[in-house]
């Protein structure tokens, strides 16, 4: 998906076409107000704009493609513009002619028949069609008018059987005074477009503007879209014809759905029927019953509403080789869709983790090929965020269908955002969950939580949306459903159906963004109260948007969240003023409350967003508020491999009390006991894991994995020759004292102690003890 805002400046979106090179790579043609923009889709997770042509402002724009030419006409005028695209896949697409013959430079739309070499100019004006030859396609040569009555669309088709055989047909929508007065269907000869016959003009019952028709393959039937019938009571409806008798078109029960949306354009490729609805979006149908299609799919790019108005999808194209699908939609953009069963097919066996050991955690994905061969091999990629941005790490074969995701070592608390990846021979990146990374699934680092509270917003929470302190004049706090703009969401956070959230101001789409931004100072959204008493460990997490870096003068203000248990008000984060998370997108915030204040019953938050320098557009979300009871699960004191036993027979042992924390000044004591006494040693320490190395030739072993670090020397004690000595550090304190070399937050750390034996100089591998493993808590 490519808002229109993608596509540079305000835009409306209008109409799309589709070309495909001879290479193969597929070519998205998106037509905008005051533009036209080249779009590879070649891989369709990942569109990249090519190329914009500039062209008359205008809110219709019309494209139509024949061999490596396009065609671009607008009620704007400049008649037709051509422009060759033979050079696309090196990123070469030129405006090489602007064709004016033929009368007025205005046209509402345009039809290629590919078969024949023509271009037929619908409307622009009062006209009916005007017809090009193109067999020279940068100069196309006005050959023929139709003007018996006003034209909205135009389709045409090469019969190459029956009694029409060899003869080209066209089907026009339209009517008297602009389509208004005896609006129809006139089926027309326009095999010598010097001379076009009329075969029938056809009116039909519900008639109230005639917009666009186009056949079946087998030419027997015909769907018609009537822009105007649906007036907010009537259902979807498309005019069905039987049109095996051109001379003598029947009318067949009107095809419906459950929606009230306006029927606007339509193609058919083979048994399937492409509707693109405006605030119902693209539907498509299944015509193996031509006469009665039965819708099969849809995606709703308007989801607010179903309503009779001209919002939403504008047109579709259905026919690249690849069975990709686009569709252009006036406020949201060009969309890029796959219709069908997945190729790939991802799945996670034992559920996708909501937890994450803040040691690291390996979980199974599940890989299916709708068809053998369908996944490319050494394309399987997990993505995961723990707050620093997207890594991508390869997936591990485990064999057949199977494979291991490993997320590593985080601190206790944090958010993880991630989303799995595969890709398929034709091309298309399938992502679970669908629409990554704009969706993904989430958890938090822990050994376990509870969830105590799930503020979701979609029911309302009754927040309060200002203080007596406000000034803001502009893009006050509110809730409900977005419209997204360069600095907006489009979406909610949470997870379909959710549609709600609060946000700063809500304006139309087509409005500068700025309209409805935070102005003339700050906005202020506070929470309810939550109450935190008797909780072990209570944490509060939520989602934000923030956004300060689009428009004029960026980069100037901050979003600041506190935090209060009844009392004073403690800074929990600020954003900004600069930095990635300033530049929109959800971003998932978690804090330990005690760290801030004491967990009492009257716990609440506070969003402020201010904008005190006008040139600014700011904007801020918040959705999905959770209270949390976080279990870390982390322990200080795992021992493991087995200590030698010194030439006096000590046998040294390691263990642990307290949490290994980055944050305390203590707390983490190391206890090592039966050491040959007053014999000096040290601890060392590494990250890269548990390891097995014979250290010489005695019977211990090195169980920490290279390279190591390690702590200050210690005198022994005890008394001498006996196994009575003792080491004993706290390593928060050391850690504290020395942060360079202090293993950071999340690290799963291997610890072991070695000791002089001065009395076996000859194997120093008899003088280690055996190992202990714990986790940097935050």
């Amino acid at each position: 998906w490519i808002p229109n805002t993608g596509f540079g400046g305000v835009q409306h979106g209008n109409s799309c076409w589709g070309y495909t090179s001879p290479s193969g790579r597929e070519y998205a043609l998106m037509g905008l107000q005051g533009k036209t923009a080249f779009v590879d889709i070649s891989d369709p997770g990942n569109p990249v704009i090519v190329k914009k042509i500039t062209g008359p402002f205008s809110t219709w724009r019309n494209i139509k493609v024949y061999q490596d030419h396009v065609y671009i006409v607008s009620e704007g005028g400049d008649g037709i513009q051509v422009v060759d695209m033979s050079d696309i896949d090196n990123g070469v697409v030129t405006l090489v002619n602007t064709i004016t013959s033929g009368g007025t430079a205005a046209t509402h739309t345009s039809w290629i028949n590919t078969d024949t070499g023509r271009l037929y100019r619908s409307g622009g004006g009062s006209n009916g069609i005007r017809i090009y030859d193109l067999s020279d396609p940068v100069n196309p040569v006005h050959v023929g008018n139709w003007n018996d009555r006003y034209s909205h669309a135009v389709t045409t088709f090469l019969y190459t059987e029956g009694p029409w055989a060899g003869k080209e047909i066209a089907f026009s929508c339209g009517g008297f005074n602009g389509g208004q007065t005896s609006t129809g269907l006139s089926i027309l000869d326009v095999t010598n477009p010097s001379n076009v016959q009329v075969i029938r003009h056809k009116s039909y019952s519900g008639a109230s503007y005639a917009h666009q028709a186009y056949p079946s393959d087998d030419r027997q039937f015909l769907y018609l879209s009537d822009e105007l019938d649906e007036d907010g009571s009537i259902k979807t409806t498309t005019k069905v014809f039987d049109i095996s008798n051109l001379s003598n078109p029947i009318q067949l029960p009107d095809l419906t759905n459950n929606s009230k949306a306006i029927s606007h354009n339509f193609f058919v490729k083979g048994d399937l029927l492409f509707e693109a609805n405006y605030r119902s979006g693209l539907r498509i149908f299944d015509k193996t019953n031509q006469a009665a299609p039965t819708e099969i799919a849809y995606f709703d790019t308007w989801p607010d509403d179903d309503k009779a108005s001209f919002n939403g999808l504008w047109n579709t194209y259905p026919f690249f080789p690849s069975g990709i699908v686009i569709g252009s939609d006036v406020e949201r953009g060009l969309f890029v869709w796959w219709v069908g069963d997945s190729l790939v097919d991802i799945a996670f066996p034992g559920g996708a983790p909501e937890t994450i050991a803040p040691g690291g955690e390996t979980f199974t994905v599940q890989l299916s090929e709708l068809n053998p061969g369908d996944l490319v091999g050494g394309s399987e990629e997990l993505h995961y965020d723990i707050g620093a941005g997207w890594v991508t790490v390869p997936l591990t074969s485990m064999g057949g269908s199977l494979y291991d995701a490993t997320i590593p070592a985080t601190p206790c608390s944090t958010g993880i955002s991630y989303y799995v990846t595969a890709k398929s021979t034709n091309g298309i990146t399938w992502t679970e969950p669908e629409g990554g990374p704009n969706a993904f699934f989430t958890a938090t680092s822990a050994a376990s939580l509870t969830v105590l509270q799930d503020v979701t917003i979609e029911t309302n929470p009754n927040w309060s949306l200002s203080v007596p302190s406000d000034k803001a004049t502009g893009g006050l706090w509110e809730r409900g459903n977005p419209f997204g703009t360069i600095a907006q969401p489009e979406d909610d956070h949470t997870a379909s159906p959710g549609k709600k959230c609060y946000f700063t101001g809500n304006a139309d789409p087509a409005l500068v963004p700025g309209t409805n931004d935070v102005d003339g100072g700050k906005t202020t959204l506070t929470t309810t109260d939550y109450d935190l008493t008797g909780l072990t460990n209570p944490y509060i997490s939520y989602w934000r948007w923030y956004s300060n870096s689009a428009g004029n003068g960026p980069g100037e203000e901050v979003f600041v969240v506190d935090v209060s248990n009844g009392g004073t008000w403690v800074n929990v984060e600020t954003v900004g003023p600069v930095g990635p998370q300033v530049q929109g997108g959800w971003k998932q915030h978690i804090f330990k409350v005690s760290d801030f204040v004491a967990p009492t019953s009257t716990v609440k938050l506070r969003f402020v967003a201010s904008d005190d320098s006008n040139p600014s557009l700011v904007e801020a979300a918040i959705d999905d508020l959770r209270v949390l009871d976080i279990d870390c699960g982390i322990s200080s004191s795992i021992t493991y491999c087995t200590a030698g036993t010194t030439a006096l027979g000590c046998n040294a042992l390691m263990s642990a009390s307290g949490t290994p924390s980055a944050s305390a000044s203590s707390g983490f004591v190391i206890d090592v006991s039966g050491l040959e006494a007053q014999k000096d040693g040290l601890m060392f320490f590494g990250t890269n894991g548990r390891q097995a190395n014979t250290w010489g030739s005695g019977t211990s072993f090195q169980c920490v994995a290279p390279p190591v670090k390690r702590t200050a020397l210690q005198t022994g004690n005890g008394t001498l020759g006996l196994c009575d000595g003792t080491f004993t550090l706290d390593f928060n304190v050391w850690m504290a004292a020395h942060p360079a070399k202090a293993p950071v937050v999340g690290s799963v750390t291997q610890m072991q102690t070695w000791f002089r034996d001065p009395q076996n100089t000859s194997n120093q591998s008899t003088s280690l003890s055996d190992a202990l493993e714990f986790t940097i808590a935050p």
